[in-house]
């Protein structure tokens, strides 16, 4: 049989555990879709970082070839 003090503890503990829950299922439910479409938008930027960088060494090997 349980004593008053550790129902009391378990049933802080209780309380605890069911706010960890909700904060939880906020953020599996809001927080991670923000981030995945953040880093969807830094992924694509990346991207076009690179082939901007592609397409001007392209060109300076255009401008060497082209000007013999």
């Amino acid at each position: 049989m349980a004593t008053k003090r550790e129902k009391d503890i378990l049933h802080n503990l209780d309380k605890r555990m069911s706010v960890l829950e909700e904060v939880i299922k906020r953020l599996e439910s809001n927080h991670l879709t923000h981030l995945q479409a953040q880093i969807d938008k830094i992924d694509r930027r990346v991207w076009m970082l690179i082939a901007g960088v592609v397409l001007q060494l392209i060109s300076i090997v255009f401008i060497f070839v082209g000007g013999k």
